[in-house]
């Protein structure tokens, strides 16, 4: 699913699903790879190569998005093997982490975290 230029996704850091991960990326590129300059198809191969398990043989686009207190760059995101996207390592070695396009990630917290209360609730129910 592509994301859509003015949109606010969560961002998951390092693509770990935790509340201490979670950052709000806006995004404000769209770029097609054929119209991307040349630094941005550098870091894609170079990424790609590095981390083939994450992303994709191909990307059709790169997503430009600012996440405040994250980084002061804009952050951007290649095509993954499954079908999302994940932020490459441009400016430091440190900017990879998920786009939550379709809400799955941000779910799946949701839910986690309700279910992890019910056992925090039972466990102090029955300690009486």
């Amino acid at each position: 699913m592509l994301p859509k230029k003015g949109k606010i996704y969560n961002f998951f850091d390092d693509g770990k699903i935790r509340r201490s991960r979670l950052y709000k990326a806006y995004v404000k590129k769209i770029i097609p790879f054929n119209k991307a300059n040349i630094h941005l198809k550098i870091a894609f191969v170079t990424n790609a190569i590095d981390h083939d398990w994450i992303y994709s043989r191909d990307t059709p686009y790169f997503i430009g998005c600012y996440i405040p207190k994250y980084d002061d760059h804009l952050i951007w995101f290649a095509k993954t093997k499954d079908g999302g996207w994940f932020s490459m390592d441009i400016q430091s070695f440190w900017q990879g982490g998920s786009l939550d396009v379709k809400g799955d990630m941000t779910e799946w917290l949701l839910e986690n975290e309700k279910e992890y209360a019910k056992y925090l609730v039972n466990k102090l129910i029955n300690k009486n």
